[in-house]
């Protein structure tokens, strides 16, 4: 299980580093929104080293205490950054990957 946390307003978080820590056998990844008073917008995107971004969800708005699941398809960790930005006053957003 990877997870991350999301606080600050439009900072990009490294969930999976290219060339870096492994990904195994992790297929789901769940974004939760644990603030009970703040709306989230949320990305989460593949980006190469040309800063190309290769998007699963964007902007995504996230209602206070909610929860979205997807699958993960394969990617290549030695080309890609898996990365996520929250957009929102105060985000409190979870990122868990598990199998």
């Amino acid at each position: 299980m990877i997870l991350k946390k999301l606080t600050v307003d439009d900072q990009v978080v490294d969930i999976v580093t290219k060339g870096g820590n492994q990904l195994g056998n992790l297929s789901k990844c769940v974004v939760a929104n644990t603030s009970a008073s703040n709306t989230v917008k949320v990305s989460i995107y593949l980006e190469d080293a040309s800063a190309v971004k290769h998007h699963y969800i964007k902007s995504v708005l996230m209602p206070t205490e909610t929860s979205l699941t997807f699958d993960l398809f394969g990617f290549n960790k030695d080309k890609y950054h898996l990365r996520a930005v929250a957009d929102g006053t105060s985000p409190l957003v979870d990122i868990i990957l598990t199998k």
